[in-house]
C-alpha cells in the first residue's frame, strides 16, 4: 500500500451534506444466498456479537452485512472480527488484531497500523489500516491490493487506479452507498490525487 503523504488526520472524505443519509441499503445483502462456513463461523466465534450466542443456533440471516449501514460497523471472516468506532487503541494493541500490524503513520497524538496481511469480508480481501487519534479510533482505510492494478510505482497507472476503484465501488454497494454520511459517519469511495491510489475511507463522526 503506498504511503500517504500531507496532513495526518484531515483526509477529505467527499462533499457530502448532513441529509444525504443514504448508508442503509434496501434489504439484507446476503438475502435469498446461502451462508458460507466462514460466515457462519464469523458469527459463531461472537465475542464480538453475543447476542447471537444468546438467540441459539446461529442463522445465516442474522449474520451482520460486512458494513452495518447503522453503525459503520466492519465485519471479516477471515480473520473473523469486526472493527467499529468502540474500538480504542488500547483494546487494539491488547487484541490478536494488532499481532504483526506495522506502523502506517506516526505523528502523535495520530497513530495508524497497518494489520498483518489482508483480511477477508464478503469475499473480497482487503489490506486494512486502523487510524487513531490519540485513545479513539477515528477513520478505517481499505484497500483491493489484487496483483491486477500493479503491484508497485513502475506499473502504476490512472486506469489501473480506476479499476480498483469500480472493485471497491462494487463490494461496497451490496451492503451500502460508495457515498454516504450517517449520524455515525461517513464512508468514501475514490481515487486520490495525492496519494496516487484508489481506496475506501470509512471515518467515525467522533473523529
Amino acid at each position: 500500500m503506498p504511503q500517504r503523504t500531507g496532513k495526518v488526520g484531515s483526509i477529505a472524505v467527499g462533499n457530502l451534506t448532513p441529509d444525504q443519509n443514504n448508508c442503509r441499503p434496501s434489504a439484507h445483502p446476503l438475502a435469498g444466498t446461502p451462508p458460507t462456513e466462514a460466515l457462519a463461523e464469523a458469527g459463531v466465534r461472537a465475542g464480538f456479537h453475543p447476542e447471537f450466542l444468546a438467540a441459539g443456533p446461529v442463522r445465516w440471516d442474522s449474520i451482520p452485512p460486512m458494513i452495518d449501514a447503522t453503525t459503520g460497523t466492519l465485519s471479516f471472516e477471515r480473520p473473523p472480527t469486526v472493527i467499529g468506532p468502540t474500538l480504542t487503541r488500547d483494546r487494539f494493541l491488547a487484541s490478536s488484531l494488532s499481532q504483526g500490524a506495522t506502523t502506517h503513520v506516526a505523528n502523535e497524538p495520530y497513530h495508524s497500523w497497518k494489520l498483518q496481511g489482508t483480511c477477508r469480508s464478503a469475499g473480497l480481501d482487503f489490506v486494512v489500516v486502523l487510524w487513531f487519534h490519540g485513545p479513539q479510533l477515528t477513520m478505517v482505510s481499505l484497500m483491493d491490493p489484487d496483483p491486477r492494478f500493479g503491484t508497485s510505482w513502475s506499473d502504476h497507472s490512472l486506469q489501473n487506479e480506476m479499476a480498483r476503484k469500480a472493485s471497491h465501488d462494487a463490494w461496497l454497494s451490496r451492503a451500502v452507498s460508495p457515498q454516504c454520511n450517517d449520524s455515525w459517519g461517513t464512508i468514501w469511495s475514490g481515487y486520490d490525487e495525492q496519494g496516487g491510489f484508489s481506496q475506501i475511507l470509512i471515518r467515525y463522526a467522533s473523529a
